[in-house]
């Protein structure tokens, strides 16, 4: 039962997240117009600016899961050790896991 709440509470993150970024992108765009219409009059096309914008969202995932996934590595590993009336879940030894230090 508590890996369907976790489930459930994971699929609910990444969607929202997505969404986070959407709207992120869309304000992005939006403060930009002015940006994206000089690259237009001086030749861009707009597959170039479309590769522009794609190639921040990208920066933007690759920040967010270099911050994300360890924090989330480390907090799953500690809920993993709480005492649990149903979750069967133990944590692993740091040995386990190479390449990861744990404090």
């Amino acid at each position: 039962m508590l890996l369907l709440i976790m489930g459930a509470l994971g699929v609910l993150a990444l969607v929202l997240s997505g969404a986070l970024v959407t709207n992120t992108m869309s304000a992005l765009v939006a403060q930009q117009i002015d940006q994206i219409g000089m690259m237009k009059a001086i030749g861009a096309d707009a597959r170039l600016i479309r590769r522009i914008y794609n190639q921040t969202v990208l920066a933007y995932g690759l920040l967010g899961l270099a911050v994300g996934a360890p924090l989330a590595s480390r907090l799953g590993y500690r809920l993993a050790g709480l005492p649990g009336g149903e979750s069967q879940l133990r944590p692993l030894p740091a040995a386990a896991l190479p390449g990861w230090r744990w404090a």
